[in-house]
């Protein structure tokens, strides 16, 4: 992590195929405001998405500036749930 930051997000993309669009989007931007140093806040990436590849999800672990949980951890799923968002098809960043 970048530094000792107090306030930590947790990201998770949408889960699906049809959610690609939207999780890029969020992503660029977000990117754009944490490379620049505008983010207050240390950021987690917690993939659960069943449907990618661990080759696609170690090429966009490299895209992203974030810690990313590894391939196949359970912890996003879990983690998921406690916050109620598992169905989630939309990018979701839970502050913690």
């Amino acid at each position: 992590m970048r530094g000792s930051w107090d306030l930590v997000g947790l990201y998770f993309g949408g889960g699906t195929q049809k959610a690609e669009w939207a999780c890029r989007s969020f992503e660029d931007e977000m990117r754009e405001l944490y490379e620049a140093g505008g983010c207050d806040f240390e950021v987690l990436s917690c993939s659960a998405n069943l449907m990618e590849t661990e080759q696609v999800f170690l090429e966009r672990q490299q895209e992203l500036p974030w810690r990313t949980l590894p391939y196949g951890d359970p912890r996003p799923s879990t983690l998921a749930k406690l916050f109620g968002i598992e169905d989630a098809v939309e990018p979701v960043l839970v502050f913690l």
